[in-house]
C-alpha cells in the first residue's frame, strides 16, 4: 500500500490463474491490478 496523498492510497496486486479453463495445456495468465481508496 503506498500513499500518494493523505486521502488516496494505491495498492497493487498480481492474480496467477495457473490452469485456465480447467485445462492443464493451457498457459498460467497473470493478471495485474492496483487499487485506488479514498478517503473522506
Amino acid at each position: 500500500e503506498y500513499a500518494l496523498t493523505d486521502n488516496i492510497k494505491i495498492t497493487p496486486g498480481v492474480i496467477v490463474i495457473t490452469a485456465p479453463d480447467y485445462n492443464e495445456d493451457n498457459s498460467p495468465l497473470v493478471i495485474g491490478t492496483i487499487r485506488t481508496t479514498f478517503t473522506f
